[in-house]
């Protein structure tokens, strides 16, 4: 009985020391907007970006190239902030679909991208089914140019002479010369 009447008198003491007077609580705050920063690009001209970079800058994530990872690679955000300053267009090329994978004249060279399946990554085909992958680099040929020109540098060896083509065409379009 004593146990209980203890419990009791601190949870009592407990609620009533937890209270605040009237006068600490604001029923009517006032809110002051924040202060924008002006953005400026400065002496920087960013009308023309170009991302040259591995898998990492054409969007590779989840084992997978697919259309929200490419939409969430570093290039394409840092597009987005240097537009607020005036940044010209920023294209690139995206895959057909958010499955992921990869084909080269029908022929699968990558897997389409992981899930979470509840105790860690597992393929996506696991959960929904067989997939047929909808991006193939030699049929589904886009036209550029293009800014992002991130290559899967695992998988280019199978098409490096076209890979090699590709980027010397967009490169040519923009006067850059490799020496």
């Amino acid at each position: 009985m004593r146990k209980i009447n203890y419990i009791f008198l601190s949870s009592l003491l407990l609620v009533f020391t937890n209270c605040n007077d009237p006068e600490d609580v604001d029923l009517d705050p006032v809110v002051e907007a924040e202060v924008q920063v002006e953005l400026t690009a400065g002496s920087a001209n960013f009308s023309n970006y170009i991302s040259l970079g591995n898998s990492l800058t054409a969007g590779f994530t989840d084992g997978a190239l697919f259309q929200a990872g490419q939409n969430f690679s570093l290039p394409n955000i840092l597009s987005q902030k240097f537009a607020l300053v005036g940044g010209g267009n920023f294209v690139q090329p995206l895959t057909s679909d958010n499955y992921g994978g990869l084909a080269v004249g029908g022929d699968r060279i990558q897997d389409p991208r992981l899930v979470f399946g509840g105790a860690g990554p597992v393929p996506l085909e696991s959960l929904i089914g067989p997939i047929t992958v909808g991006t193939d680099i030699v049929l589904n040929n886009p036209s550029g140019p293009f800014n992002n020109l991130g290559v899967l540098v695992p998988k280019a060896f199978i098409c490096w002479p076209r890979v090699m083509e590709i980027w010397q065409m967009y490169l040519r379009d923009w006067q850059i010369h490799i020496l």
